[in-house]
């Protein structure tokens, strides 16, 4: 029976391996096989179903959060009571809410009873009956009231269109907008300073599950109304790997942040594919040969070699303006991560005029250090980017910087709002730099439109890369250090 069941999920758990696949999650055949295999071994239950899957498909623990995402939207709970009737269970490890809670005051709160939580009255809510109700089921902590609240605010919307799917956010802004959230919000902040920590903590957790739960429900409503394109949608926005810098929203940073951490530490410790001699290590044939020769042909003393860390020097030049700060502070985080690998390190950042960092990054951690870097740093003038005159400035104030022994990076968008660029001072830096290197976080179908002027500056540069995603920026990275 067991057999039978599984052959008719066959298509639907590789259609969800190739969602996983498309949102960044690695996952091999052998897994695929392995993942089938256990599932003739356990008993059809939608909790063992998920465990099942997890535990085969997932081998890092940062893809958790995406599997638990795809999961809910693939084997829905109707799925699974087409299979088993009178499953009832909730996925482990989801953020929906838990289920078990008092029923009737569940549908009290879902409908609004009227006695001053913002009850129904004539037909129409009160001002602020939508944000009562939110603080209530927030209090109460039940599924069912929420389910309903978030439906409301969907409902709200009126019918999706295909706007919806491709401005995801600002659609959830408008059914928060409805639902009266911040109200909502800034009541439960208010009962907070006389309610006892343990019931804090408790809202705390509920409007994290209401969060989740209207993400949740608003996915699956897209899915319901666009199908496979809905999916397309979601999968590529939540594969950091491929996901445009300037579209990651603040949780996808913080994540994004880590990752980089992790791969600076790695590319650290890589040397260089240099060779010198050595006392010990991997034998030198060639050597060992030459000394041979001196001994009748016998190689009676071994010589050995090994890899030699590289130091290089570096300058870094950081654009902060705009959507391209975001693609900068993750490289500064990424160049503080490996100093150590560098023999010297001197950072910069610029809008329209210049200002050396290094010294917030001898002295702070990174975080701190880009705190400081925004409070304090003197980098704008009047709020536009002018590499002409930036360039300029770098050179007049910092050109004992640039040595034949530095390799100088660039990030930044090249647009110019239409100001002139120094080439001059550019022309300079590249004649005394061992090589320069530009990395441009658009997609090289937008360079050299409108204000770019990236063909400008590319000439007098050794290479110039499009850097725009987590994919690109450790190819580049491991090209470059």
């Amino acid at each position: 029976m067991v057999s039978s069941k599984l052959m008719s999920m066959e298509s639907t758990v590789l259609y969800f391996v190739r969602q996983l696949r498309r949102s960044g999650v690695r996952v091999t055949l052998a897994e695929i096989l392995d993942c089938f295999q256990a599932l003739t071994l356990v008993e059809w239950d939608r909790e063992i179903f998920y465990i099942t899957l997890q535990a085969t498909l997932v081998k890092a623990p940062r893809d958790l959060a995406v599997f638990d995402k795809l999961f809910q939207l693939v084997f829905q709970r109707d799925f699974f009571m087409q299979e088993q009737t009178g499953e009832t269970g909730s996925k482990p490890g989801s953020g929906a809410p838990c289920q078990g809670r008092d029923k009737e005051s569940a549908e009290g709160l879902s409908k609004g009873d009227g006695t001053g939580t913002g009850g129904a009255r004539n037909g129409k809510y009160r001002p602020g009956a939508m944000a009562q109700r939110m603080v209530q089921l927030i209090q109460a902590g039940s599924p069912e009231a929420m389910l309903d609240f978030v439906g409301e605010g969907i409902a709200g919307l009126g019918p999706l269109t295909e706007e919806h799917l491709l401005n995801q956010q600002d659609a959830l802004r408008v059914i928060k907008v409805f639902l009266e959230w911040k109200t909502g919000e800034w009541e439960l902040e208010k009962l907070a300073g006389g309610a006892e920590e343990q019931d804090i903590l408790a809202w705390q957790q509920s409007l994290q599950e209401l969060e989740e739960l209207l993400q949740l429900r608003w996915e699956q409503a897209l899915l319901s109304n666009f199908g496979d394109r809905a999916m397309e949608v979601i999968t590529e926005r939540i594969n950091l790997q491929e996901l445009d810098f300037y579209r990651l929203n603040h949780n996808q940073i913080a994540e994004m942040k880590a990752i980089i951490t992790r791969l600076a530490h790695k590319l650290a410790t890589r040397v260089s594919r240099r060779y010198v001699r050595a006392k010990s290590g991997q034998p030198d044939l060639a050597r060992t040969m030459r000394k041979a020769m001196a001994t009748g042909g016998i190689p009676v003393f071994l010589a050995f070699r090994r890899k030699k860390p590289a130091k290089p020097e570096l300058v870094v030049f950081c654009d902060l303006s705009g959507s391209v700060a975001v693609f900068s502070e993750f490289m500064l985080q990424l160049v503080y991560s490996m100093q150590q690998k560098f023999r010297h390190v001197r950072s910069f950042v610029f809008v329209d005029t210049i200002e050396e960092i290094s010294p917030y990054f001898s002295r702070l951690e990174i975080e701190d250090a880009l705190v400081q870097v925004y409070n304090q740093a003197k980098f704008s003038k009047t709020g536009f980017s002018h590499y002409g005159e930036t360039i300029q400035a770098f050179w007049q104030l910092y050109s004992d910087a640039v040595t034949r022994n530095t390799t100088v990076i660039v990030l930044g968008d090249a647009r110019n709002n239409y100001q002139k660029p120094d080439l001059e001072s550019w022309l300079r830096i590249r004649e005394r730099a061992k090589k320069v290197i530009w990395l441009n976080p658009e997609p090289v179908g937008r360079w050299n439109k409108e204000d770019s002027i990236m063909d400008t500056f590319a000439p007098a540069c050794s290479q110039v890369m499009e850097c725009r995603n987590l994919t690109q920026l450790e190819q580049v990275t491991r090209n470059l250090f």
